[in-house]
């Protein structure tokens, strides 16, 4: 030990501060003590886990000071527990403030990571996990060229596990994690040509298998409006499914939504065709007492409902469907690009976000809220909807049709 003392002052002045420095950490007596009273310590220096650390404390006297030091910076406690990988993810993700969906999720990428670094490098507990195990998981992600979206969510369990613990007891464990960074330009190179092309009705198509669940379905009252505001008026599965009378205006022709979809909430009202008015009316009016949904298909699962509207798209079509239940909603976008539709009222239709500078803060007239935006929305997206419904002509094969009564 070497100590650094400091000359008494002249009456009247405090005292300097006195420093001790040791070898791995440093004393300041910052007020010294006087008779029986403790005197304030400070200890600056790093501790076993490698953190630097500065804290403030009371002591008697230099022995007093040194053994508190010590084991303020070196004192490995009994409570912290010794945690395996899996136990430590197993720990935090219950922790965090999602969906259960967004947990499972978690749970699988946490998996993924066990796996890899027990395989890769034999490390089965989190204190001997080093920045190098997850730089080497990353470039393997990397090799195996997933793109940069899905890497970060396969590290984002690792990131908020190892904060987590590393706050809980700074003395064992470290966040390794800091400096962490996903590569900006990793992903797959793909032609325009190459894209997976997403599946859609045309309008025409739409009517048509509308009009056959009316001819043919022994529950077109359930299906026949959840279809209509996927395909002619481009709304999300589940907001079709939330929607309940007091969310329509039948006089007004249009309807309200509301209500979280993918973690966000969303309010908007919007004009609908005059097609799908009478389709509402008419849910409307055969409602149950007591039922106000729109769509009132049986079951507490929204999957009751899609699988009545696979099993009719099989039937519609002859054979196997030709699109998924929730691909109905790409038939509006579709159309209008197609089309050449407005494209800055289509998205606002949709429930998308601003896509330009100008769409965010430039735009006045067009992005006020209210009665204004319905006209506009009801001039430059529902009425060529409306053109494309009035122009439909019977296009539907009935050879191909599988009577659903004849075949139970």
């Amino acid at each position: 030990m070497r100590s650094l003392k400091t000359r008494g002052t002249s009456r009247g002045r405090p005292a300097e501060t006195k420093t001790y420095r040791f070898e791995k950490y440093t004393l300041h007596e910052e007020k010294p003590s006087r008779g029986s009273l403790p005197g304030r310590w400070k200890v600056s220096g790093r501790n076993s886990s490698g953190s630097y650390q500065r804290i403030h404390f009371d002591a008697n006297g230099l022995g007093e000071a040194q053994k508190r030091a010590e084991k303020i910076l070196f004192d490995t406690r009994d409570d912290i527990p010794e945690l395996t990988l899996a136990e430590a993810f197993a720990k935090v993700i219950p922790t965090r403030r999602v969906k259960a969906a967004t947990k499972a999720h978690y749970r699988q990428f946490a998996g993924s990571c066990c796996a890899f670094i027990e395989k890769n490098f034999g490390v089965v507990h989190w204190r001997r996990l080093r920045f190098e195990h997850i730089d080497a998981y990353l470039d393997d992600m990397i090799k195996r060229g997933l793109s940069g979206k899905t890497v970060g969510h396969y590290l984002e369990p690792v990131r908020f596990t190892a904060a987590w613990i590393s706050r809980c007891w700074p003395e064992r464990y470290a966040n390794f994690c800091l400096g962490l960074r996903v590569p900006a330009n990793i992903g797959h190179s793909y032609q325009f040509d190459d894209q997976k092309r997403a599946a859609y009705l045309r309008i025409a198509e739409v009517c048509d298998y509308l009009d056959w669940l009316e001819a043919h379905h022994d529950y077109a009252e359930v299906i026949r409006p959840g279809v209509a505001l996927q395909g002619l008026c481009g709304l999300q599965l589940q907001e079709a499914l939330r929607l309940h009378t007091k969310h329509v205006d039948l006089a007004a022709g249009t309807i309200t939504i509301e209500g979280e979809v993918k973690n966000r909430w969303r309010v908007r009202r919007l004009p609908i065709p005059q097609y799908v008015v009478e389709i509402l009316r008419e849910a409307m009016t055969t409602a149950p007492k007591g039922d106000s949904r729109i769509v009132r298909y049986t079951g507490n699962h929204w999957k009751a409902y899609s699988s009545l509207v696979v099993g009719s798209l099989d039937k519609w079509a002859g054979g196997k469907r030709p699109i998924a239940p929730k691909d109905l909603r790409n038939t509006l976008p579709t159309e209008a690009t197609n089309g050449g539709w407005d494209g800055y009222f289509v998205n606002r239709y949709l429930g998308h976000s601003p896509q330009t500078m100008a769409e965010r803060h430039y735009h006045g007239e067009v992005s006020r809220d209210g009665d204004h935006l319905i006209q506009l929305l009801r001039q430059r997206v529902v009425r060529w909807v409306e053109l494309s419904v009035a122009e439909c002509t019977k296009l539907h094969d009935e050879s191909k049709v599988t009577h659903l009564r004849q075949a139970r």
